[in-house]
């Protein structure tokens, strides 16, 4: 990784000091009004700069270019000058255009600010360099902030589980043309966490699954967050590994799709194993099911079919919007379906493209309670999902 690429992932970064070819420090500095004259740079006056790895046929805008939109100083030293120190900044009243100048700072000024940036060279020598100089518990919180930027930047991505020989677990994401700007974001906000150590990888990998991507024209990988994520997974696919287990263990919601044969719907279909399925879930919350089609085209409680504003009170649950939920109360070894989402917690729903509804349990029996825009959208395609 090149130095221009450490301090990109840098997000909270202001300044930077060059000693010749090396970043030798990050340190918070106040404004100094200790300069000398002008002096317009010249790349051969100072070729240290010239091992920057820079695009070919780029001048020092594209050097620029990342420090001055985020308005991060850049100072620098010449080695055996009395003037040592100086400031890089655009004289240029367009940030793009490629007219840079250094400012010398005063060697005889006595300000702290002066003093700081023209340390002996001798003692910046012996001085430690970079993580070394920060106390571990300070460097590992740092990656830690990273870390935590990353994740709450992140957008969510549709992944699909593939299979690849040598890989754990392998997904793809649908529609990567769409998909690929986000995930490479993503890669690129947690590169340094991810390469900086080890600790810092270990606690990469406790937040987000690395997962190898499957493009044959691009192989790579990528990371998975499954708090956002959605995740579509046939069952073929499913292996007895570690990673592959510590994704379920992760899901918190799952939406189950429809079946065009009614009699092989979630509940009817081996209730006994579905209970089982969810007890493997330990972090499961919500179970989405999506309506029948040719059956909510005809029925007028569906809920995009609702007049606005729709009722607040729980209402009878037509049949023709989805299963039959006296399944429910079906019981199996002693407990039912609802009794155990009931134990786990976990909220059943009904959703199609437009609504949703909460199933709830009243003295009355069975009924459903019409969401919110707000819960409606949380129970939408991309919002933490595993598509089972």
């Amino acid at each position: 990784m090149t130095i221009l690429e450490v301090v990109e992932n840098l997000l909270q970064l202001k300044e930077v000091i060059f000693n010749g070819k090396s970043l030798i420090d990050t340190i918070e500095m106040s404004d100094t009004k200790c300069l000398l004259g002008m002096i317009p740079m010249d790349a051969d006056n100072f070729p240290e700069w010239s091992d920057h790895h820079l695009p070919e046929k780029t001048k020092f805008g594209s050097f620029w270019n990342p420090f001055g939109r985020r308005s991060v100083r850049v100072y620098g030293k010449v080695p055996d000058s009395r003037l040592s120190t100086f400031e890089v900044y655009n004289t240029s009243d367009d940030p793009d255009a490629e007219s840079p100048s250094i400012k010398f700072l005063n060697p005889e000024c006595t300000c702290s600010q002066c003093l700081s940036a023209t340390k002996d060279e001798k003692e910046s020598e012996t001085r430690p360099v970079g993580p070394a100089s920060l106390p571990s518990r300070i460097f590992m919180a740092i990656i830690d902030i990273l870390i935590s930027e990353a994740v709450q930047s992140a957008c969510p991505i549709f992944w699909e589980r593939t299979y690849l020989i040598k890989s754990l677990i392998a997904l793809d994401a649908r529609d990567y043309g769409r998909m690929s700007h986000e995930i490479r974001k993503r890669f690129a906000s947690l590169r340094l966490p991810s390469q900086i150590n080890r600790t810092g990888q270990k606690m990469v990998r406790q937040r987000l699954i690395r997962a190898d991507i499957s493009r044959v024209e691009e192989p790579t990988y990528g990371w998975a967050l499954p708090e956002i994520d959605a995740f579509c997974m046939e069952n073929e696919y499913f292996e007895a590994n570690l990673e592959g287990i510590r994704l379920l263990q992760k899901v918190q919601n799952i939406i189950l799709p429809t079946s065009a044969e009614p009699g092989s719907r979630y509940f009817q279909n081996q209730p006994v194993n579905f209970c089982t399925a969810l007890s493997l879930l330990p972090n499961l919350r919500k179970v989405v099911c999506h309506l029948e089609p040719w059956r909510y085209y005809w029925s007028r409680r569906s809920p995009s079919a609702l007049p606005s504003p729709r009722p607040s009170e729980p209402v009878e649950i037509d049949d023709r919007i989805d299963l039959d939920l006296q399944l429910l109360t079906s019981k199996f070894d002693g407990m039912s379906n609802w009794e155990f989402l009931e134990k786990k917690k976990v909220r059943l729903y009904v959703a199609d493209g437009e609504g949703g509804a909460e199933i709830i349990q009243t003295t009355e029996g069975f009924k459903m309670k019409y969401l919110t825009p707000d819960e409606t959208e949380d129970c939408k395609f991309l919002s933490g999902w595993m598509i089972l």
